[in-house]
């Protein structure tokens, strides 16, 4: 029988090419029969080296009826494999030629296929953004509308007094600084005495009042305010 150069028919499943046994053994010129015999024997080997020997039992119609046949699809390295099992005859060195390119004109046929179906899975993923991103366009664009239309307040707006000043400043100052009120506020009054000479724990206070209400009823707030804005400065990191 003349070597035949005609490819074999490659099967494709996902990403994983295979070509069947009966093909191979036509291909070789051998008995399917033996071949399954040859793969069977080798194959611990097969499986240790090229991955899980994939068989397949196929129903198929007889005089006598419907009989089974089991078909070995083969990855392209275990039946280069098993290929190297038989002489290097003419039709032997001739099948594995056919056989790699076979093999290589399946990966062609599927990169072929492959692209535009990533070409056009990347223009499905673009559309889908673009109109996500239109709909959160129209969104934010509906809810400045809305907002436009609700009735302004005419309710002024509140002003920060001095004292409102100076407690923003110190909380500020002890929240960058890490330190406690308490121990600043000392400093604070300090320096109002020292500055100023105004002792404000010279001042009688109730049991309701802090040192701040004292203070601030006692026409101080403007000293205190020049304290913390000088003093409590902190650099933020």
């Amino acid at each position: 029988m003349e070597p035949t150069t005609q490819l074999i028919p490659v099967r494709t499943s996902g990403e994983m090419l295979t070509v069947s046994s009966v093909d191979f053994a036509n291909g070789l010129g051998i008995q399917h029969r033996s071949l399954l015999e040859t793969i069977r024997s080798h194959q611990k080997a097969i499986e240790t080296e090229f991955g899980r020997v994939t068989f397949e039992t196929q129903p198929f119609q007889t005089g006598g009826g419907i009989q089974n046949k089991v078909i070995v699809h083969l990855t392209e390295d275990q039946a280069l494999f098993i290929g190297t099992l038989s002489r290097n005859s003419q039709r032997v060195v001739a099948f594995k030629a056919t056989l790699v390119r076979s093999f290589s004109e399946a990966r062609r046929q599927l990169r072929e296929v492959a692209q535009p179906l990533y070409l056009q899975q990347q223009e499905q993923r673009l559309a889908h953004l673009e109109q996500q991103l239109s709909q959160m366009i129209e969104s934010q664009q509906q809810a400045a509308r809305s907002l436009l239309e609700l009735p302004r307040s005419s309710d002024p707006l509140p002003v920060e007094t001095t004292r409102m000043k100076i407690q923003r400043i110190v909380n500020n100052y002890c929240r960058a600084k890490g330190v406690g009120q308490q121990e600043v506020w000392r400093k604070v009054y300090d320096r109002l005495y020292y500055l100023y000479h105004v002792s404000i724990r010279s001042y009688k206070r109730s049991d309701r009042e802090s040192w701040l209400d004292v203070a601030d009823r006692s026409g101080h707030m403007e000293k205190l305010y020049a304290i913390v804005s000088a003093e409590l400065t902190y650099t933020e990191d």
